[in-house]
This record gives C-alpha cells, structure tokens and sequence, in this order.
C-alpha cells in the first residue's frame, strides 16, 4: 500500500464544508489535527505521479483549501521511480 500524507489549512468559513468534500474523497481518510483549521489528509495511491495528480486535481481544487501540502510519503514498493529524493518504505 503507498500512502501520502498531506497537510491542510482551510478558510474558517468554509471548513465545515470542504471537510466533508475532502472526506468523501476515495482512498482517503481525514485526520484532526490540534490547531483550528487543520487538518491531515491521507491518500492511497499506486504511484507517486497519482498522488501529485490527485492533489493538484481533487485536494487544491475545493472551495476553502487554502494550503494542501504533501508531508510524507510512504511506498510499500520501495523508492518510486523518478523520486528526487528518498521516501519510507
């Protein structure tokens, strides 16, 4: 399973609303984190060129993300190809 964790800060006044669009995500699943606003997004994806694909097509793309951006990056197959730098495996 390959999986990308990503951080999200969302417009306060829509939180509410691309929360729920975020969670209705396929092979994905949200995390609460501490600060308002925030929250983790992780994705199930084949590769590392459906996960930028997915974030910058599905996760950017709804109303109050503000800021989306790739944490972590785990490849049960080892360093994807093309990878400029080393992920957990």
């Amino acid at each position: 399973m390959n999986t990308v964790g990503i951080f999200i800060r969302l417009d306060p006044i829509l939180a509410p609303v691309a929360r729920e669009r975020l969670a209705a995500l396929p092979d994905s699943g949200v995390v609460d984190l501490e600060g308002p606003g925030t929250l983790g997004l992780v994705l199930t994806v084949p590769d590392l060129d459906t996960a930028h694909t997915r974030l910058r097509r599905e996760v950017r793309t709804i109303p109050g993300v503000l800021v989306a951006w790739p944490m972590h990056a785990h490849f049960s197959t080892g360093r994807p190809e093309g990878a400029a730098f080393p992920v957990t495996s």
